[in-house]
């Protein structure tokens, strides 16, 4: 069956982890304001008590059927490049659920933003990693993050070296716990400024740089098929790193958008193994296998590659065709040959220029992001869509992911109420709880004297709104329930307003 479950303006939402906000570093910082009292002044009409200040775009679920994998949805709205602002909804990081609820945001601060935001795991524990930092010219200067499943730092990473910094397109823990981390690198190759693409592996723990490798070492700037000054007048981005991830043996696959290629680099070494497309590609490259500024090469196995085809670049840049696509190929290294063992179009054929994704999911759907559209969509392994859902007009989202997650925050939900007649209009937040499924309201005459007040309410969102008989109540709380109604963890208690 499908469904359109577009929510009427914004969702109101908990407060950040561990009841927390967000500042520019990825530290927390205490910030109890309303955004149901703004909305609601900015609307005209009276305002409402609420338990946070948060104000998360809401996505659009367009199609939703059975089938689909199990899991939340990770994704980090941020504004289209050329697009106006929308001054009522926040970017940042996001999980949200297949109906397109919240269950945690983080707020971009400032002009930096969150890319790549998604489940990993580090030393045999969930964990979910993004990067933070300012953008420019279509790369970034940052740093990449991980939080535990109470939603606390546990790690930062950055890259090392003279005139780097971590790049925002792929942030990847290994089995080894060590992370591949890309960055930019203004250089010149003989008399020509350009910028070099720079893969390092890093020890997690020390940052210390374990294996290194820099494009120039094999790829030349007449290998690129950007056009020189498209992004820069001053230096030519030809190579634009984009991926990097383990294959099966232990080297390093490596994707580059602006020379239609992908590379095997000897992870010990930093010898280029070899090329795969582009110009001069080490395999003759059969029917349908062709890519152009292409993003996330992910190994499969075997000698199978999971690629998402652009097709299409920056506006006057050369094209492949009008529809983006994941791509599956399979190389025969002896032979030197390669072949499409299968193809993903969105049935809309989006044709997305830059970002997007294509993640295998455990049950063998397949997850995509389609990059600066904002549509992410879930299909079987046989091509049916099962799942299409949309950012706000003038949003997108470099990546988007689906994974099982677990978040307990390590801090109390949070509770307002307003006295309206003979009743209480509660509202309840505990953002990054995945385990709540129902609140209780305690109410009574004093912080130490409160009691059950009415029924259980049903979780809606990460912001929960509902009512309660009054009665001579002058202090309230909320109690979060599991699925078996146990109590999770309780709110502080807080005096009702008029």
């Amino acid at each position: 069956m499908t469904s359109s479950l577009m929510a009427a303006g914004l969702v109101a939402l908990g407060l950040a982890a561990c009841g927390d906000n967000q500042s520019d570093g990825g530290e927390q910082a205490d910030a109890p304001t309303t955004s149901t009292a703004a909305t609601a002044a900015a609307s005209g009409a009276s305002p409402a008590p609420s338990s946070t200040s948060l104000r998360p775009p809401t996505s659009e679920i367009k199609v939703s059927r059975a089938a689909q994998a199990p899991g939340f949805i990770f994704v980090a709205p941020k504004k289209v490049f050329g697009a106006k602002p929308r001054p009522i909804a926040e970017t940042g990081a996001e999980i949200i659920d297949p109906k397109g609820r919240v269950r945690w945001f983080r707020p971009n601060k400032g002009k930096n933003v969150a890319q790549d935001f998604r489940r990993q795991t580090y030393k045999g524990k969930p964990v979910i990693t993004y990067w933070y930092g300012r953008l420019s010219n279509g790369t970034g200067k940052g740093k990449a993050y991980i939080l535990d499943e109470s939603y606390k730092r546990i790690a930062t990473v950055e890259a090392v070296g003279k005139d780097i910094e971590a790049d925002f397109h792929d942030f990847v823990i290994t089995e080894d716990d060590t992370a591949l981390l890309g960055s930019y690198r203004k250089t010149k190759a003989g008399d020509k400024p350009v910028v070099e693409g720079v893969q390092q592996e890093l020890d997690i723990e020390t940052n210390k740089v374990l294996t290194e490798w820099h494009s120039l070492d094999g790829v030349p700037p007449s290998d690129s098929y950007e056009p020189e000054g498209a992004r820069s007048a001053s230096s030519f981005d030809y190579f634009h790193i984009n991926s990097a991830n383990l294959d099966d043996d232990g080297n390093i696959i490596v994707s580059a958008r602006h020379t239609w290629a992908i590379y095997k680099i000897e992870r010990k070494t930093g010898k280029l193994l070899w090329k795969l497309g582009g110009k001069d590609s080490d395999f003759k490259m059969g029917e349908g296998t062709q890519f152009a500024w292409a993003h996330d090469a992910v190994p499969e196995g075997g000698g199978v590659y999971r690629i998402f085809d652009n097709v299409t670049g920056d506006k006057g840049a050369p094209t492949l065709g009008d529809a983006s696509r994941v791509i599956r190929v399979k190389l025969d290294e002896k032979a030197g040959t390669v072949k499409l063992l299968s193809e993903q179009e969105h049935p809309d054929r989006i044709a997305t220029g830059t970002q997007a994704n294509g993640q295998r999911l455990p049950n063998g759907n397949l997850f995509v992001g389609w990059g600066t559209s904002g549509v992410f969509s879930e299909f079987t392994p046989g091509g049916r869509m099962l799942f299409d859902a949309e950012l706000p007009s003038g949003l997108d989202t470099y990546r988007a992911y689906k994974s099982v997650w677990k978040g307990t925050p390590s801090g109390r939900p949070r509770v307002a109420a307003q006295r309206s007649g003979g009743r209480l209009r509660v509202e309840a937040s505990w953002n990054g709880s995945t385990e709540v499924v129902r609140w209780r309201a305690r109410t009574g005459p004093s912080a130490k004297r409160l009691k059950a007040t009415g029924g259980k309410a049903r979780w809606t969102n990460l912001e929960t709104r509902f009512s309660v008989p009054a009665g001579k109540a002058r202090f309230v709380a909320v109690e979060a329930l599991d699925k078996r109604g146990k109590v999770l963890a309780t709110s502080a208690a807080k005096r009702v307003s008029r």
